[in-house]
């Protein structure tokens, strides 16, 4: 059972959310790369991606704001058309942006991926849970104990992808 000061530290508000939330992009990424289904199973894409718009602008002016700083605000595609809407988007290799990625960015699946997911790995991703948790944290306004609980959650989905593919 929790003492009284570790409980009152669980309920404590992440007060650096950005930092926080790119602890987490970091973790998604490694998540995503080792299921890799865009590059392999997606029929609907190019295959690096579903990226349309200019879902990488953020209602945060801080992530925003630092993502322009480390990558501008046009990236220069050379071996890339620009056939998709989204300008850190290459058909042959996908996002340009390592870090710093928008919410939608980060927590949007499509329907099929999250069958996929389920059906390979037994992992049900809910990408309107993934978002919502995202966006709290950049509002600074979640707690110790929910930010524990999701990179526990997207660790237990690695630890899953990497046993059920013997890695």
């Amino acid at each position: 059972m929790l003492d009284g000061a570790e409980l009152s530290q669980n309920d404590a508000v992440i007060y650096s959310g950005l930092e926080y939330y790119l602890r987490v992009e970091e973790k998604l990424r490694e998540f995503f790369s080792l299921v890799n289904y865009c590059g392999g199973y997606c029929y609907y894409t190019d295959g690096v991606g579903c990226c349309t718009g200019e879902f990488y602008i953020d209602a945060n002016v801080e992530l925003n704001r630092q993502r322009k700083s480390l990558y501008g605000g046009k990236v220069k595609r050379s071996n890339c058309d620009d056939t998709k809407p989204c300008r850190f988007h290459c058909p042959s290799s996908g996002c340009s942006l390592v870090t710093h990625r928008s919410v939608v960015c980060n927590s949007f699946v499509c329907q099929s991926f999250r069958r996929y997911l389920m059906q390979q790995y037994q992992i049900s991703y809910d990408s309107g849970e993934m978002a919502q948790l995202l966006k709290i944290l950049l509002r600074n306004v979640l707690k110790k104990r929910e930010l524990d609980y999701l990179l526990n959650k997207i660790n237990s989905w690695i630890f899953q992808v990497k046993k059920v593919d013997n890695r």
